[in-house]
């Protein structure tokens, strides 16, 4: 099975590198950062690794049709002044 995914770069100028059927691809993450840096001709050197699970907390993940009520403003939103509802 060909490699598919996020791995470590193994060219060590980025973070990681996502490789698609086996072969590197532009597409670089550097601390969550994603960008676009075409790989380096020639083979890939040495065995691919995969980089280590990234911790999360859920703070940045929401379900679908949670949302977060606006605080209330004087600038016209008075139907979420206590009292107004």
């Amino acid at each position: 099975m060909n490699a598919e995914g996020w791995y470590l770069d193994p060219y060590e100028v980025h973070g990681e590198r996502w490789f698609s059927d086996g072969k590197p691809t532009a597409l670089v993450r550097d601390g969550g950062q994603e960008s676009h840096d075409d790989p380096p001709p020639g083979p890939v050197p040495g065995p691919l690794v995969e980089p280590p699970e990234r911790q999360t907390h859920g703070d940045d993940l929401k379900r679908a049709g949670e949302f977060e009520k606006p605080e209330p403003t004087i600038f016209g939103y008075d139907e979420l002044v206590p009292g107004n509802e």
